[in-house]
């Protein structure tokens, strides 16, 4: 099938508004995630002065995702896929403000960060498949294919975008602000979708 962005089959997915809000949701989802991935690593940079404790980041991550990946398939099929999202989105809303809070206050230690890597990581893999099953359910499945698209092009859209709103916010307000903004971006996305 020959996917063609400019075709007018493409945008109609937008025209679905449940679709739309749900796009919207995981385009702050991966703003804010990414804003959260950056700011962490700058600032645990900033406290140990060490490339092993950012890898660390990387492990534990690693170690406390592979586990709950399971889990998240099995919870998006026995649950509301909604309220999967809102209350995975308002939780990682709090762990990023408690970041924020921590950081702003200079009383952030790398034990915190770490910690709220371990939590997010969870939290990702619980909402992550939630989210992805929710898509199949709100679009007609002529317009599946482009809106799995639109969903790919966001994680690419969040991606490019995070960093120069972390450089521009970090430069201007400083390197809390980055997780002030991602939290308030995450709670967004908890109460659009």
């Amino acid at each position: 099938m020959n996917l063609n962005i400019s075709d007018s089959n493409f945008w109609k997915i937008f025209l679905i508004r449940d679709y739309s809000l749900l796009w919207f949701s995981s385009f702050t989802t991966m703003l804010s995630m990414q804003l959260r991935i950056i700011a962490t690593g700058f600032i645990l940079y900033e406290i140990t002065g060490s490339g092993l404790s950012l890898g660390m980041l990387g492990i534990i991550q690693l170690f406390f995702q592979l586990p709950s990946i399971l889990y998240g398939g099995v919870l998006a099929d026995f649950f509301k896929r909604t309220t999967i999202i809102i209350i995975s989105q308002s939780v990682g809303t709090t762990i990023i403000f408690i970041l924020f809070y921590l950081t702003f206050n200079e009383s952030i230690n790398q034990w915190h960060i770490y910690i709220a890597t371990a939590l997010l990581s969870i939290n990702s893999t619980i909402g992550g498949p939630a989210r992805s099953a929710l898509t199949a359910n709100l679009v007609p499945k002529k317009l599946l294919i482009n809106a799995v698209a639109a969903n790919t092009a966001t994680t690419q859209i969040g991606s490019v975008l995070a960093p120069i709103l972390f450089g521009i916010l970090t430069v201007s307000l400083g390197a809390s602000y980055p997780l002030l903004i991602g939290s308030v971006v995450a709670l967004i996305s908890a109460i659009t979708c």
